[in-house]
């Protein structure tokens, strides 16, 4: 998988919002809310004002724990970029998305398939580049968006930062020799063998 590392600027965005259980979750349903999420806000997206561009953005984040139903829920907003988050209509949210460090990877082909990519994005590739998700994931959907089809194309930015090095295992040091063994004797000096004189014979 190619995977880009790109820098984006802060930016708002508006649309319609709903919780759902992560895909890679292992209580992932089997039906989510996101397509028929989808199916409304394409038919009333026309509704938001203060509209920035063409494109479409599936913009993913997490609660706090205390606010989730299940650990591996999630908050999904279909949406478009605005330049202002005020006067939305009754039933939109906005929200402001923060810019930074992100990893682009490209999903191509059936929607049915986007689990197999997400897997490999988090678990193979983002690590492989000694970088961690840090809690945003936007989908990008341009003209290169099909819809259910072999022929479609959508990117995929994830927030990243640099991964936390593990500690390294500590080294095992020499051991040293105790320096309370007892010292070696100095080897004792021989004294020199004085050797005894003849005698002179008294006359």
């Amino acid at each position: 998988m190619k995977v880009d590392i790109i820098q984006r600027k802060p930016a708002k965005v508006a649309g319609l919002h709903a919780r759902f259980i992560s895909i890679l979750s292992a209580d992932a349903p089997a039906n989510n809310p996101i397509k028929p999420l989808w199916d409304g806000f394409s038919r009333s997206f026309q509704q938001v004002p203060n509209r920035v561009g063409q494109q479409m953005y599936g913009l993913i984040y997490g609660s706090p724990m205390s606010e989730r139903t299940h650990p591996d829920e999630l908050n999904y907003i279909a949406a478009v970029e605005v330049s202002s988050l005020d006067g939305l209509p009754k039933g939109f949210v906005g929200r402001e998305v923060p810019g930074g460090t992100y990893a682009r990877a490209t999903h191509a082909g059936l929607l049915g398939n986007l689990k197999r990519t997400l897997q490999v994005l988090y678990r193979e590739a983002l690590p492989a580049a000694g970088l961690e998700p840090v809690g945003t994931e936007i989908e990008v959907y341009d003209q290169r968006f099909k819809g259910d089809s072999m022929e479609s194309e959508m990117d995929i930015l994830v927030a990243v930062r640099p991964a936390a090095r593990k500690p390294e295992p500590a080294k095992e040091k020499p051991v040293k020799k105790s320096s309370l063994a007892r010292p070696k004797r100095p080897a004792a000096k021989k004294k020199p063998i004085k050797k005894a004189g003849k005698k002179k014979a008294k006359r």
